[in-house]
């Protein structure tokens, strides 16, 4: 829950970010009490998730803010990092976390190939692993890959057939709204794919993901769009096997796991095998998730005859996953 972490707040999800936040807020809450007899004026506090700002006139001040705030923490089975507590008289600079200042150099030296964007973002990560720059630069990479791919072609074409197949076009029409509309497009993602090699951009990503667990969820929108733009089906599935083998060698993988189905459910591959028990209840085995032993026999019964998993939404899924599936929450947790 915490990258293999037995301590620190958990990390993860939206759901492990709540839960982070309501511990967080008890702490903020025991912080005030400690600090009622300290006259409000001469210091402010800010918080950002598990980030401190203590900004005062009054060096020996801060200094006992910090003692207080320690304390609060180490109650809780928390800490201060070390390496990242520090004292500064440069508001500007040290208001900005330092992997925001660093992209500020990083994104002057853009490029129109994802791929060379991706090597930047892939450096960056080794400086500033599962930062949330890293995570944003990701998302902009994902939006690059819709708009130079044109996974909308799809939408297009069939809206094309069925205004041809529903209304009196005549030849001429057709082949004008042909060469207009759809050519532009389909050249578009031919090009694309001639372009970036699809394979080293996939090796790239599971790189990324494969030190950055925060990226998880963000890499396997754009991992499922890649997949798609494979045309070679057997190819396809060879590569998504070794991405799958990569991730089962580091424990506490569940929830990568859980988005590269997610990202590959469209494909047909259903032979894939997966270590995350809710992977394989999806590919259709037998699996008891939770142990119920302990719930009465009614209750029981209750669970036995109610599926948790939705066919319906399984067989109308969309072969790409939609940037609102994993950036909903993400104007509220950065």
């Amino acid at each position: 829950m915490s990258y293999g972490q037995t301590n620190g707040i958990p990390q993860g999800s939206a759901l492990t970010d709540f839960i982070a936040e309501i511990v967080l807020n008890y702490a903020d809450l025991l912080l005030s009490q400690k600090l009622t007899n300290i006259n409000s004026s001469d210091f402010k506090i800010l918080r950002y998730r598990d980030d401190y700002r203590i900004f005062t006139n009054n060096p020996t001040l801060a200094e006992s803010i910090i003692k207080h705030l320690t304390e609060v923490l180490i109650n809780l089975g928390l800490k201060l990092h070390p390496h990242k507590t520090t004292s500064s008289t440069n508001i500007i600079n040290s208001s900005i976390k330092e992997d925001k200042l660093d992209w500020l150099l990083y994104k002057d030296n853009s490029s129109n190939s994802i791929q060379k964007q991706l090597l930047v973002i892939h450096n960056f990560s080794n400086k500033y692993p599962n930062s949330g720059t890293l995570t944003k630069q990701l998302q902009e990479i994902s939006s690059n890959i819709t708009k130079k791919s044109q996974f909308k072609i799809l939408k297009l074409l069939k809206s094309f057939i069925y205004t041809a197949t529903h209304c009196v076009m005549c030849l001429k029409d057709f082949d004008y709204h042909y060469k207009r509309c759809i050519k532009p497009i389909v050249r578009k993602r031919k090009n694309f794919i001639r372009n970036e090699n699809i394979e080293v951009l996939i090796s790239i990503i599971v790189d990324i993901a494969y030190h950055n667990p925060r990226t998880y969820s963000i890499s396997n929108i754009i991992l499922s769009k890649l997949f798609n733009l494979i045309d070679d089906e057997d190819e396809a599935k060879k590569i998504i096997e070794k991405v799958i083998k990569k991730f089962k060698t580091i424990p506490n993988t569940g929830h990568m796991q859980i988005w590269l189905q997610r990202a590959i459910i469209k494909t047909g591959y259903t032979d894939l095998v997966f270590c995350e028990k809710i992977c394989n209840l999806v590919n259709g085995d037998s699996i008891f998730l939770w142990n119920n032993d302990w719930l009465n026999e009614e209750v029981m019964e209750l669970f036995n005859q109610n599926s948790i998993l939705d066919d319906d939404s399984l067989n109308n899924i969309s072969p790409i996953i939609k940037d609102d599936e994993v950036l909903m929450f993400n104007g509220l947790y950065g």
